[in-house]
């Protein structure tokens, strides 16, 4: 399961894999109305939306050990901007367009 921690400073988040969208059990029957297996349908582990943990790090090494204890096997950090950034960002790309 892959993991991506988010933040700057001392406010870092923890986004997961959606588990709901990993694995809905399809009951398969046979002709005469028998179950015979149960089949897990729904998005590959490494697509799919993420979802938000609940409560928010102060540190990114304690965001991505709390990433690893909701089982991770696979953390990405991806650092947010500051707000200088942006709105130059922005201005940006009010000038191109």
């Amino acid at each position: 399961m892959r993991a991506e921690v988010r933040g700057r400073g001392h406010s870092w988040r923890v986004f997961y894999a959606n588990e709901m969208a990993l694995g809905i059990p399809v009951p398969v029957y046979d002709r005469d109305g028998l179950l015979k297996d149960v089949v897990l349908v729904g998005a590959p582990p490494d697509k799919g939306e993420l979802v938000e943990a609940y409560g928010e790090c102060a540190s990114q090494s304690e965001a991505e050990e709390y990433a690893r204890y909701l089982g991770a096997t696979e953390v990405t950090v991806r650092r947010t901007m500051t707000k200088e950034q942006a709105l130059e960002r922005a201005r940006a790309a009010r000038r191109e367009a």
